[in-house]
């Protein structure tokens, strides 16, 4: 059995059924979240995610505006625009949100129900192992690993799918006696530099390990790229995955 870790593929449903073909009847995956937004199939990767007995599904920060806007819109079971005020519009056109709503508005009343209850409870991190036996700490925007404790006595766990601010924290500071590793999305590899001098020369299109090597971005910008990264966590291999159907 192997372990696989992905995340941000915004709506890319050729990518999603690649990973799905890719994994082994034993195998499991940790998706990292937003499988919504920016592209146009993200609900219907969401219900298949949740179908996937394989798949460990954390909640990202577009799964979260998802069910915000869908409880701020709602208007007698059903999902009205004229509900949101010019701000919230304007945020769900920016984030390419509006197309996610259409789609699950098009859904029978039971169904979008059933959806939105279960993304409003799914986990916002997991830790399992990883090579050699280290910890690994999952989430989708990722974190400092002394913070964890400050997020849980403020029942401030919501970060997890937001912050970006632990990404200029160039020290990795961690008492603990095992290796730890911190895996995220949320920050497109190509951005990092605007946040760490670390990788102000940073220019590709590959999954990025920074901080001292422990803290590991994953998302490589797939609307932009077409592309996924799969990473192994029993090996640290990584498997690039792309959507042919786009590229020129």
């Amino acid at each position: 059995m192997k372990t696989f870790v992905y995340t941000d593929l915004h709506g890319n449903y050729n990518l999603f059924k690649q990973i799905q073909n890719y994994l082994g009847e034993n195998d499991r995956a940790i998706c990292l979240g937003d499988n919504c937004d920016r592209g146009p199939d993200g609900i219907k990767i969401i219900q298949e995610t949740l179908k996937d007995n394989r798949i460990i599904y954390l909640q990202g920060n577009h799964e979260a505006m998802l069910v915000d806007a869908v409880r701020k819109s709602q208007n007698n079971g059903n999902i009205s625009f004229r509900m949101l005020d010019e701000s919230d519009m304007d945020i769900l056109r920016y984030n390419g949100t509006i197309q996610t709503l259409q789609s699950l508005q098009l859904l029978p009343r039971k169904e979008r129900k059933y959806l939105i209850e279960q993304l409003e409870r799914l986990p916002v991190y997991t830790i399992t192992t990883g090579k050699d036996g280290c910890v690994m700490f999952l989430s989708h925007a990722g974190c400092n690993p002394m913070q964890l404790h400050e997020l849980y006595r403020n029942k401030t766990l919501s970060k997890l799918m937001w912050d970006r601010k632990h990404i200029a924290k160039e020290k990795f500071n961690y008492n603990g006696d095992s290796e730890l590793y911190i895996i995220h999305g949320h920050t497109p590899v190509q951005t990092l530099r605007f946040y760490t001098k670390e990788l102000k020369n940073y220019n590709k299109d590959e999954i990025v390990y920074y901080c001292e090597g422990h803290k590991i971005d994953l998302d490589i910008c797939t609307p932009e790229t077409n592309k996924v990264a799969l990473f192994d966590l029993s090996t640290f291999e990584v498997i690039y995955l792309t959507d042919d159907t786009k590229l020129n």
